[in-house]
């Protein structure tokens, strides 16, 4: 089979992906706080250099956490998250994610917002712990979230995270949060 000359040719030297190119919510523990709330502790894990880069070092990971982070997250109608907290780094307090009301209007732009449902944005500055989990380019960061009111069952909650100093609309790293059912 010839090929079609009106089809594009493959680029021979594809462009390397610029940004993080892997990222990975882990629920590892859960508890029904009060009548309406769920606490998930878990993890976050994100590929933060290609392979053939030098190892991850403690610089690379304090510029980051130095220029922040934000997420939105897309949940129903009616919810809160009344938590989002990373492990603080080398023994320190949690770093607890801020509410960024300024940011919801640029989610909505970008990714728009099913009818049902609503984003909620947070950002914060701080040194997070961290542990190499596939050296030399795999981090994984301890995260606690509560949210009001919890499902009765599991829950997907569509995440979009990206660096304080920039918009959704200039580039964001999509995932996905599966919360635990509430009373399983």
């Amino acid at each position: 089979m010839s090929p079609d000359p009106q089809q594009p040719k493959p680029d021979p030297k594809p462009k390397p992906r610029k940004g993080y190119v892997g990222y990975m919510f882990e629920p590892r523990g859960h508890r029904r706080q009060g009548p309406n709330s769920l606490e998930v502790q878990g993890v976050v894990r994100w590929t933060v250099r290609r392979p053939d880069d030098r190892s991850i070092q403690p610089e690379f990971m304090a510029a980051w956490d130095d220029r922040g982070y934000k997420m939105g997250l897309l949940v129903m109608k009616g919810q809160q998250m009344e938590t989002i907290q990373y492990a603080g780094f080398d023994g320190r307090p949690p770093v607890t994610l801020e509410p960024l009301p300024g940011a919801i209007a640029d989610l909505e732009a970008t990714l728009g917002t099913p009818p049902g449902y609503q984003w909620l944005a947070f950002g914060a500055k701080g040194r997070r712990n961290y542990v190499i989990v596939e050296p030399p380019n795999v981090v994984e960061f301890e995260v606690a979230i509560r949210i009001t009111p919890a499902q009765a069952g599991a829950q997907i909650v569509p995440v979009a995270s990206r660096h304080m100093d920039g918009t959704f609309a200039e580039s964001y790293m999509p995932g996905l949060w599966v919360l635990p059912a509430a009373g399983a």
